[in-house]
């Protein structure tokens, strides 16, 4: 008789775990890939999906008016393939994704949607992006999401609105957006992090957590392909899905395809043109082969951070005929002559920057000039040294504290001196703000912010949280970018950037195409810069803060695409190298496809 009791208790035990949908996956096909037909598997009333689910779309051409939400489960959406699988997207609100998927909870379980072509309707001019993921992180990690082999080859910013620059968006998530083809003007994705590992707002969080390079804690980029126009890349940071936020993205860009790139093949916006919400945060771009076709402009850089620290390496960089790259990587801070709030100009008096709080001189303006992007200052009553004012890594800033701009002090960094006359950059009448508004007579200072908050690579410090923040300092340190074994022909340096904040040997460590190593002296000694090339060619002298990137160490590239493995090793100080970064298993781990189902607490696991 126990042994009945016991017996009928076990199936009603699992049985309740069936009907709470713990046991309960099962793979739907719907009976078309009509919208509603779709809808009906997920959200019934043909069946409600639970985490662990496969949705199928059947092949067929259908048109959807009306969008499929997802709420608070992982399941796998999966098309019978790109070109038999056929979406068009009439949603023409500017508001809505054809797939908005919310509050993806971390489990096991995969949240998926692939094999299948989203493509615009002709009439759509106010679209949106057609897929919108948001997660929901533990204290741990965030939910794992996979978006592949997917077409979306005919969308453009230029043709179907401007909220449908992006084919995915994410919040709050990991995982990978692979094996992809578009879109022909735009981006691929756009990513944030606005509570990472479930902590706060606005990217607050994953700003002031620790570097996770190389690890799982990111959406990766791999194996896409782009052929696009001009202000296209692989992803930006700074626009949410329909139920997510901005801010604080970690993003992986590997060996991707990309044609006709405008601004590079990874961009972020910073901690400035969004105001409260934080900037791209964390970055690692390589083993991309990017072509620039851009005859007018050339290309940017093969990665434009506003914010954030990079590891970037060993990708090529083609020119299609009467085109030109204009740096490998591009590092730019525009609260340096734009004064975006809540932190206003980064010239010495920015509520969050670190300012020096010394007035360096002080008077009245008898001369204003601005011409060509130059601003030009006179005070006749001064006589300075050639130059006093320029400071290499620690730059001065004229602030006119008569006039305002839109409500914000108008500061802008000091690039060059004479006796009695300020020279600074203010980049273009028409950029943001325009001009300075900088008159005759207007009194001005001399201040210094030594650093901007969220600066390209600056990380951790304080912990921010609200609307309106306290005040202060946020005692970011300094994280440099590294760069290293890219080719390919660029015009003016590996290293560009909008600010003398960032310097060569402090800011950004570069191989400046040297090659590989020779010997353990060439062509890296170990004083600056990177070195790369066999563990035995190594510099036994080195500078602290330099790299070196190891090519016989690692296993962490497991695809056999003869890109090689390796690992870099910081001088972490004198005559002292220290393994420092390997990067994360390639192919990423996801892309097997399968998850297992963790066993619910103390209960013994069976098999299924």
């Amino acid at each position: 008789m126990k042994e009945i009791i016991k017996a009928a208790l076990f199936a009603l035990f699992f049985g309740l775990f069936s009907v709470t949908g713990l046991l309960a996956q099962g793979t739907y096909t719907a009976a078309s890939c009509n919208q509603s037909d779709v809808n009906a598997v997920i959200n019934g009333p043909t069946h409600t999906a639970v985490s662990g689910d496969t949705i199928n779309i059947p092949s067929g051409s259908c048109t959807w008016s009306t969008n499929v939400t997802i709420d608070g489960v992982a399941i796998q959406i999966i098309g019978a393939g790109s070109a038999n699988t056929v979406i068009t997207d009439a949603l023409s609100d500017g508001a809505s994704s054809l797939f908005n998927v919310g509050s993806v909870p971390v489990s096991s379980y995969l949240m998926r949607i692939s094999s299948m072509s989203i493509q615009p309707a002709s009439t759509v001019t106010n679209g949106f992006s057609p897929i919108s993921i948001a997660g929901v992180c533990s204290s741990t990690t965030c939910p794992n999401v996979r978006v592949d082999n997917m077409n979306f080859s005919a969308w453009s910013e230029t043709s179907n609105g401007t909220q449908s620059a992006w084919m995915i968006r994410t919040d709050n998530v990991f995982g990978v957006i692979d094996h992809n083809t578009g879109p022909v003007g735009g981006y691929l994705g756009n990513n944030n992090l606005s509570a990472y590992l479930g902590v706060g707002a606005y990217g607050d969080n994953s700003w002031a957590e620790r570097d996770s390079f190389g690890t799982p804690n990111a959406v990766y980029y791999e194996n896409n392909t782009l052929i696009c126009g001009v202000n296209c890349a692989a992803q930006d940071c700074d626009i949410a899905p329909q139920q997510g936020a901005i801010g604080g993205c970690r993003v992986v860009v590997r060996f991707n395809t990309f044609s006709s790139t405008g601004f590079g093949m990874t961009y972020t916006h910073g901690t400035d043109s969004d105001d409260r919400p934080r900037g791209g945060r964390q970055f690692e771009t390589y083993g991309n082969a990017a072509t620039c076709q851009n005859t007018s402009q050339g290309c940017q850089a093969g990665t434009v951070l506003r914010s954030g620290v990079l590891m970037q390496f060993g990708n090529t960089f083609a020119l299609g005929s009467g085109s030109w790259w204009n740096n490998t990587v591009s590092l730019n801070t525009y609260r340096t002559w734009a004064g975006f709030p809540p932190g206003g100009y980064c010239a010495g008096q920015g509520s969050y920057d670190s300012n020096d709080n010394t007035i360096y001189a002080s008077g009245t303006f008898t001369a204003v000039s601005t011409s060509g992007g130059v601003l030009t200052v006179t005070d006749s009553t001064k006589s300075w040294s050639a130059n006093q004012w320029v400071s290499n890594g620690s730059p001065y800033s004229i602030v006119d504290t008569t006039t305002t701009t839109s409500g914000w002090n108008p500061g802008y960094e000091i690039t060059a001196n004479a006796s009695s006359t300020l020279s600074a950059a203010y980049y273009g009448d028409d950029y943001y703000n325009g001009p300075p508004a900088f008159n005759v007579g207007d009194s001005y200072k001399i201040l210094r912010a030594s650093v901007c908050m969220d600066q390209p690579s600056r990380s951790g410090g304080t912990l921010l949280s609200g609307s309106t923040p306290s005040t202060g300092w946020v005692n970011e340190v300094l994280d440099p970018a590294y760069e290293w074994m890219d080719s390919g022909t660029v015009l003016h340096g590996t290293f560009g950037s909008d600010t003398a904040k960032l310097i060569a040997n402090r800011d950004w460590y570069s191989d400046n195409q040297s090659g590989e190593q020779t010997s353990a002296t060439s062509p890296f000694n170990g004083t600056s810069g990177v070195g790369w090339g066999s563990t035995a060619n190594r510099p036994t002298t080195c500078t602290t803060g330099v790299a070196y990137w190891a090519t016989d160490q690692g296993s962490w590239n497991q695809s056999g695409n003869g890109f090689g493995n390796g690992v870099l090793f910081q001088c972490t100080a004198t005559n002292t190298w220290t393994a420092y970064y390997t990067p994360y298993t390639y192919p990423h781990p996801l892309i097997g496809g399968t998850t297992v189902l963790a066993p619910p607490s103390n209960v013994q696991a069976v098999g299924h």
